[in-house]
């Protein structure tokens, strides 16, 4: 049975399919405002290294790299499928998706659609958990309705049985 896999394998890229593979890192924009390039810092992709650690993992240019750059500084994963250069090596990886994992503070980041709760705020995200905000910035609060990516951090309350979430960072979620 193995066999048999690897000979599957081998024809899908002998046909030029790629597989799917992901890097993680914190999101990086080199260059000019006019030619300018993402890259992913990490040289960790599915566990194997990729690159040299000055550079990082350059993203290829699609409508997913222009929403990728718009989250410098957060890790990030990225899927997709490597082009490969002329000379056989990795060129860049072709972005599918993507995760905001951390924000640039280092904790995890919360992302998810911003809604009305009550008199509060909170945050549902994709994989079905829910953030209850007490104090939301007004610039947050512009953002009702969108997904968003947000820093908060738990700070301890005498008052209430469960710590207080405040917001440190936000932004909309490209």
């Amino acid at each position: 049975m193995s066999s048999r896999l690897l000979l599957m394998l081998g024809l899908l890229a002998y046909e030029g399919v790629a597989l799917a593979e992901a890097v993680e890192g914190t999101v990086q924009i080199k260059g000019s405002a006019l030619k300018s390039t993402t890259f992913v810092s990490s040289v960790v992709s599915s566990g194997v290294s990729t690159g040299d650690k000055q550079h990082g993992t350059r993203i290829c240019v699609s409508d997913t790299e222009q929403r990728i750059r718009h989250l410098t500084d957060l890790t990030v994963r990225v899927t997709g499928e490597w082009q490969v250069a002329k000379s056989g090596e990795k060129d860049c990886l072709d972005a599918s998706d993507y995760t905001v994992l951390k924000a640039s503070s280092g904790r995890e980041a919360v992302t998810g659609m911003l809604s009305r709760l009550g008199a509060g705020f909170v945050i549902d995200s994709a994989d079905g958990r829910r953030l209850v905000l007490q104090e939301v910035p007004d610039g947050l609060k512009s953002l009702l309705g969108l997904n968003v990516v947000v820093d908060v951090k738990s700070i301890a309350s005498r008052q209430a049985a469960e710590a207080t979430k405040v917001v440190v960072s936000y932004r909309p979620l490209p």
